[in-house]
């Protein structure tokens, strides 16, 4: 009886220890195996946003409810917000599939939501056809496509080849041609009457660095120069008829600087400027010409950032602009009535989604800050 006590003296010794250092423990290690053993014992640190002013900065109302990855874009001076995770519900242990380390499912949602820059209210439009997140998402004479994307299992294990329109006019989805090639967390964007699509995880968990391309006149698809930097989580942005891809993760790093643009008339890429801060999982905007990216992350190495950087095209050349007044990666970002906008994502490293809203005046892109 006495030994027994002892065990059990022992084991709540133990335990209380664990959770004094929890945080020091989250830290400290990474592993599949460590992370299952903080979840069970109550000891996984929170993920806690830290907020600090920023010039030209605001905060604004929260999202209806907490997203992480889900994508925006603007259409007739309103925010159109579709996909993305509400929450994490398994990760920490070995995959099963072939090329994907780590076994990840969350909680995606087939919603799209709209968002009036003027009345900073959200509005909730008809579902997309299915649940979603790492969507590509862009506008065409009026409508809205949402490309790709991943199911409730990320990381390769359940990826999308779909391509759908939305109408605001008829207020409903309908099919279009799907891609060639699943892949969920690409980089895409609209010159003249043609929709590209670059890079991606594919399936399996491949990253890729293969283009395609759409032709809204014709209903077709076709193969385009592979971008020269295979890549996923990049930020992306369409500016002086050409696709610029910036960041991103590769097999071997969570956040690269290298920049890439596409010009479709030579069926060429060329390198850019490379990003003054390098990070994956983020966003870009285009305001009066400069294309700005914010926030980003590396999942390897556990920082996020709430840099704001502006990139002039004509100059090739970056400026570091005020950041965001909470550091986020996963998050939608968009440029309507004078501001950037900023919403959800996840304020640490790998999952964490959050109802985050920050507003920017746009007038110091211009002006440097």
């Amino acid at each position: 009886m006495k030994a027994l006590r002892e065990h059990w003296r022992f084991l709540i010794g133990t335990v209380a220890v664990l959770c004094l250092s929890g945080a020091v423990i989250a830290v400290a290690t990474d592993t599949p195996a460590e992370i299952r053993l903080r979840t069970t014992l109550g000891l996984e640190a929170p993920c806690l946003p830290t907020t600090e002013d920023s010039p030209g900065w605001r905060e604004e109302p929260s999202l209806p409810a907490p997203r992480d990855e889900n994508r925006a874009v603007v259409l007739d001076g309103k925010v159109y917000l579709a996909g993305g995770t509400e929450k994490l519900l398994e990760y920490g242990k070995p995959s099963d599939v072939p090329g994907v380390k780590e076994y990840v499912r969350a909680q995606s949602v087939d919603e799209l939501m709209r968002f009036d820059p003027a009345t900073r209210r959200f509005e909730q439009l008809a579902p997309m056809p299915e649940r979603l997140n790492h969507v590509s998402m862009v506008t065409h004479d009026g409508r809205i496509y949402v490309v790709g994307g991943l199911g409730d299992v990320l990381f390769g294990a359940d990826v999308r080849r779909e391509m759908w329109e939305y109408d605001p006019a008829a207020v409903g989805w309908r099919d279009m041609p799907a891609m060639p090639t699943a892949r969920g967390a690409a980089s895409a964007g609209v010159i003249g009457d043609t929709l590209y699509v670059a890079g991606g995880v594919g399936e399996n968990g491949r990253v890729l660095g293969t283009v395609e391309a759409f032709d809204f006149t014709t209903g077709r698809w076709e193969r385009r120069a592979d971008m020269p930097t295979a890549r996923e989580h990049a930020a992306y942005a369409v500016a002086d008829d050409r696709l610029y891809v910036f960041g991103g993760r590769t097999p071997a790093n969570d956040a690269i600087t290298v920049v890439e643009a596409y010009e479709p008339e030579a069926d060429r890429w060329r390198r850019a400027a490379p990003l003054p801060q390098r990070a994956g999982s983020f966003e870009a905007v285009v305001v009066d010409g400069y294309v700005v990216t914010v926030g980003g992350d590396s999942d390897i190495e556990g920082w996020v950032t709430g840099a704001v950087q502006r990139y002039e095209p004509a100059r090739d050349a970056w400026l570091q602009l005020p950041p965001m007044r909470t550091k986020r990666h996963g998050l939608a970002a968009a440029y309507a009535a004078d501001r950037i906008w900023a919403f959800g994502g996840s304020p640490c490293a790998r999952f964490a989604a959050s109802g985050i809203v920050e507003s920017f005046d746009a007038s110091r892109v211009a002006a440097g800050g």
